[in-house]
């Protein structure tokens, strides 16, 4: 990934998940990993077209058809918001396979403040993702979902939530 494609990925993320990414992904290659993806915002449809893979609706309800197929179990999550990201790691050039990497990984942003999703106490194993905790705060994307609706920017949601949420204040570069 070259250093214009991360800032350009960096830059779609809240201020002050921008920073402690930029951080995560500093600490994630000192330790001997090649960060080679960092996928950041993605758009509300982006987000439902990845959730309906292996998916059909029958009957009027969505079922499982092909579990290999599946690639989210959020249907909306953080990532249209900017409070979410997923890595592609590496190291010497191949993907990484063993849960102790990726725990190593998982690590270097919980030490950052961040929510993992790579471990057992995650609803769903996703070793690739990590978000702010914005669940600690009792706000959900269906919240973020109805406030960036009235308030038609990211950067206007940011600050609504920032006034909602108090661990965001402050922590905007």
């Amino acid at each position: 990934m070259t250093g214009c494609e991360l800032d350009a990925a960096l830059r779609t993320l809240h201020p002050g998940l921008r920073e402690r990414a930029a951080e995560h992904i500093a600490r994630t290659e000192r330790a001997g990993f090649e960060v080679r993806e960092l996928i950041a915002w993605e758009s509300i449809e982006r987000r439902e077209e990845l959730w309906r893979r292996g998916r059909a609706l029958e009957a009027g309800a969505w079922r499982v058809r092909d579990p290999a197929l599946i690639v989210t179990h959020s249907r909306l999550g953080w990532h249209p918001f900017g409070f979410a990201y997923d890595l592609d790691v590496t190291r010497e050039g191949k993907p990484l396979r063993s849960a102790r990497a990726w725990s190593r990984v998982g690590e270097l942003g919980r030490t950052l403040g961040l929510d993992w999703h790579g471990d057992s106490s995650a609803q769903w194993n996703n070793r690739h993702h990590f978000q702010w905790p914005m669940g600690a705060a009792g706000v959900w994307p269906k919240d973020a979902a109805k406030l960036f609706r009235q308030h038609g920017s990211l950067e206007a949601l940011w600050r609504e939530l920032e006034r909602r949420v108090p661990e965001l204040r402050g922590v905007a570069a």
